[in-house]
């Protein structure tokens, strides 16, 4: 479903860096020797040390200049680079005939009644559709979402924002998605407040797959430890740690079990973007999601902790691509085929696993 090409050197998009000045700077002026003499009865100090200050002037210039237009073309590159990624998506997604990319870029955030407005990296799509009445697109483009669900289960605008993080390595403060539906944009945004994704002009705030959590100590017990839950109050840093540490040791077993070598992260320093999320692909892994079949799968999946009025749970967004092939070898990225199109039903059910698994080791503290 993604253009994986070189998925290890996923790298978040840089961010401008202070500018800097090149070269080394003229510590004295030499002028020519038939000069010299004459040079030396009007060339007063001060008139030195504008001409110095000149030069200064023009050698910090121009090593500005470089590493800014530097500093430029490496964004620009990775933006295209992502850019393309994101189109390739899209057509091994099964998407392209429906929605087409236009711009990543950097740009406010589109909510303009979010509390805190900031930049993000914006990825904008454009629905593509006949009908030229507004309402008739929007009624299109409703529609289309509602079909996408009921054929796969899941929510098209959180795939598509979740896909843009994982491309991206960003926060999910750091991203939005907006699509434009005739002359309406649709903006989609994860607002902090509610920790939910949020799409304007309507609200959509499904998801794929949840548990509650009960941290409650029974008697007797010594779990869960004050780590998880100080003063009764459940500590979300803490549990997205674990659910990161539960969650790498559980794929790296499953190799170690199958006599294969150790499963690839991206990011390969798996860590916490935010400290109730975690999110990360891992590949090399097989059996995982498709368990009756030998395919080389590839798992994009990310778990939210989220403090809901009825109180504390877990939330799974997963995607999954499989690929055939011969012995130890990895197959060639644009190989992976997107496990919705057959096999969604084994996704949710990976996903209900997974949780389950998560929803004991939290609870009981065993795995």
């Amino acid at each position: 479903m993604d253009q994986k090409s070189d998925r290890d050197s996923y790298c978040r998009l840089a961010c401008p860096q202070r500018i800097g000045f090149a070269g080394a700077y003229p510590t004295s002026l030499l002028l020519p020797a038939h000069t010299q003499k004459s040079a030396r009865l009007w060339m007063e100090p001060l008139v030195l040390i504008a001409i110095h200050s000149c030069l200064l002037t023009a050698f910090m210039l121009t090593g500005a200049a470089t590493t800014f237009a530097s500093q430029s073309a490496r964004d620009s590159e990775a933006l295209g680079s992502h850019r393309a990624n994101l189109r390739q998506w899209l057509q091994r997604a099964e998407l392209a005939n429906d929605l087409e990319v236009e711009k990543l870029r950097r740009a406010l955030n589109p909510a303009t009644d979010a509390a805190n407005p900031h930049e993000v990296f914006q990825l904008e799509l454009r629905f593509l559709t006949q009908d030229t009445d507004q309402e008739e697109s929007n009624t299109r483009f409703e529609q289309f979402l509602d079909q996408y669900r009921a054929k796969y289960d899941e929510s098209l605008p959180e795939r598509i924002f979740y896909r843009l993080i994982h491309e991206c390595q960003l926060s999910r403060q750091e991203a939005a998605v907006t699509i434009r539906v005739a002359q309406r944009d649709y903006v989609i945004f994860f607002d902090s407040a509610t920790a939910h994704l949020v799409m304007k002009a309507r609200v959509d705030r499904s998801i794929s797959k949840e548990v509650p959590l009960d941290l409650s100590r029974s008697v007797g017990s010594d779990w869960p430890p004050t780590t998880l839950v100080a003063a009764q109050i459940p500590d979300r840093r803490a549990l997205a740690s674990l659910v990161e540490s539960f969650l790498c040791n559980y794929f790296r077993a499953a190799n170690r079990r199958a006599n294969m070598s150790e499963p690839r992260f991206v990011p390969d320093d798996v860590e916490n973007r935010d400290h109730d999320h975690v999110g990360f692909i891992v590949s090399g892994v097989k059996s995982q999601v498709l368990t009756t079949k030998n395919y080389w799968e590839e798992i994009e999946i990310s778990i939210d902790v989220v403090q809901a009025p009825s109180g504390l749970k877990l939330v799974c967004h997963i995607d999954g691509y499989y690929a055939g092939g011969i012995g130890s070898k990895l197959p060639d990225e644009d190989a992976y085929e997107d496990m919705r199109r057959n096999y969604s039903a084994q996704l949710r059910s990976f996903a209900d696993y997974i949780l389950l698994k998560l929803q004991k080791r939290i609870e009981t503290g065993r795995q």
